[in-house]
């Protein structure tokens, strides 16, 4: 049913701008893959971030017009104005009222666009917050469904936003494939763990994620992926549950390496990792077999390492970047981030 624009000034008021901070995630178990649209063909499990988010503010006015404009860093960004469009009236099938605006949408990353760092995922994540906040003000939405609302809408718009709309440890695909769920009761020894982003690259990645997920369902092994996914995150939820980090570890990285070996094995075959990447990959291995630590990487679709590692063993994880790693990184660029608790509300003033 259509609300009047009576109706939505009255329960709007004078309210007309809206802002989320949403952080991104780092995926222990990869969804690499589509099997209908927006829908994973393999289950996935991530860790939600503190420090890598997207901050975006929504200024909306009623219009007979619809109309979305949107600034990324204070640039105009053409293509992501026409996904956040297109999304927008997608959306506006379910709830015609979305249209009944115009928006301004202002969005920035405290992380580098396009280098694998989940950037879709935030800031679709952020975006869907303030749109569904909208909803609930207009009373299309009731507000004890909010963020498995939003979360099921950002999926709409990017697979691995679902996970972003939590903090702690997300699936998505294991309990649903719709949106997002935390997985609760996990062990303390994976709370509060750490995540070092040593930045190879921050350029923009040579394949698109959406590219990638679509070569992947070409893949002559991805039947055995599908599979073998589905049953890594079963695995990694024990583990998390369990705290069991010498089980972590190899599952960790050899999945990292498993989804960039999907990559250079499919047709046709593209390389996301840099030589440095390598080189540091060595390097970490070498380190943490000497001293014994509780640390492990992983990579998401681009050539950037997290090291993930117990909150006890931050000093040591610290001195290995400072004192080894830091001539590999451009810039000698690297993120200090942590397992974060989900989105905040940005109050305007």
């Amino acid at each position: 049913m259509s609300i009047s624009n009576n109706q939505i000034i009255d329960r709007l008021g004078s309210c007309n701008t809206l802002s989320w901070k949403a952080p991104s995630n780092i995926a222990l178990i990869k969804y690499w893959g589509k099997k209908d649209f927006q829908i994973p063909a393999n289950s996935s499990i991530s860790m939600t971030l503190n420090n890598c988010y997207t901050n975006c503010i929504m200024e909306f006015i009623a219009s007979d017009n619809f109309s979305v404009s949107l600034e990324f860093e204070n640039k105009s960004d053409d293509s992501f104005l026409k996904k956040v469009t297109k999304h927008i009236s997608r959306i506006a099938k379910d709830f015609p009222v979305l249209k009944s605006f115009s928006y301004t949408f202002k969005t920035s990353n405290t992380f580098p666009h396009s280098a694998g760092i989940a950037s879709s995922a935030s800031s679709m994540a952020a975006i869907n917050l303030c749109l569904t906040e909208l909803l609930v003000k207009l009373d299309e939405v009731p507000n004890e469904d909010f963020f498995r609302f939003a979360s099921d809408h950002a999926r709409q718009g990017s697979g691995s936003a679902s996970r972003s709309l939590y903090g702690g440890f997300v699936d998505w695909g294991a309990t649903s494939n719709d949106y997002g769920s935390v997985q609760d009761n996990i062990h303390e020894d994976f709370i509060d763990m750490g995540d070092a982003v040593l930045i190879v690259d921050s350029g923009v990645k040579e394949v698109s994620s959406s590219k990638g997920h679509q070569l992947m369902m070409s893949h002559p092994q991805r039947e055995e992926r599908f599979s073998a996914a589905n049953a890594k995150t079963k695995k990694m939820i024990e583990i998390l549950k369990d705290g069991d980090w010498n089980s972590f570890i190899p599952l960790l990285e050899s999945e990292a390496l498993e989804l960039h070996g999907l990559m250079m094995s499919g047709t046709p075959w593209f390389i996301l990792m840099k030589p440095e990447t390598l080189a540091l990959l060595d390097l970490f291995k070498k380190w943490r077999n000497e001293n014994s630590v509780r640390a492990a990487f992983t990579l998401d679709a681009g050539p950037n390492i997290h090291l993930l590692y117990h909150k006890d063993e931050r000093d040591r994880v610290l001195a290995f970047i400072n004192e080894q790693a830091i001539s590999h990184l451009e810039n000698e660029q690297w993120i200090d981030d942590k397992m974060g608790m989900g989105p905040e509300k940005v109050i305007i003033q």
